[in-house]
């Protein structure tokens, strides 16, 4: 599931490089690693993938972790080229 050095990564490997990090942001990591039916499509959009979260019943520490993940992912080098 992990994207090759010099590809485009889906926030899925972006996230779960976090799963070490203490508090909520770790604790999403940990969540979505372990998620076999997590979005792992580049194209998912922030929308479809906080829908996702949702429709799993995340609490509200999850999905601000989410926020703030996803800000960080749209950051990111590989989205930039």
């Amino acid at each position: 599931r992990r994207g090759e050095v010099g590809e485009v990564k889906s926030f899925f490997d972006f996230v779960i490089q976090g799963h070490w990090i203490p508090g909520p942001v770790g604790d999403l990591a940990m969540d979505i690693m372990y998620d076999s039916e997590f979005p792992d499509d580049v194209n998912a959009t922030k929308k479809d993938l906080r829908d996702y979260l949702e429709a799993k019943g995340s609490c509200d520490g999850a999905l601000t972790a989410f926020d703030l993940c996803y800000k960080e992912y749209q950051k990111a080098e590989w989205l930039q080229k």
